[in-house]
């Protein structure tokens, strides 16, 4: 696409997909989908966040991305 808008738009795709893939445990394919992003804008602060938490959860071999606090569980009281 050579709209901004549509860039915009797939780069936050790209980046919420990497961020769902980690939380189910695909590590290896949330990499993948985080370097596509990091592509389109390559200086994204929370893409490069999303990417270095990808890396330590391999690095430490969590089988279900268990370092990704971004989703809250429940309903806080």
């Amino acid at each position: 696409p050579q709209d901004r808008f549509a860039y915009q738009t797939y780069h936050e795709t790209l980046k919420g997909k990497a961020i769902e893939l980690c939380e189910a445990g695909h590590l290896q394919d949330a990499r993948t989908v985080i370097n596509r992003a990091l592509k389109i804008i390559p200086d994204c602060p929370s893409c490069l966040q999303v990417s270095e938490r990808i890396d330590q959860a391999l690095r430490a071999g969590h089988p279900r991305g268990s370092t990704f606090p971004y989703r809250k569980k429940g309903k806080k009281k």
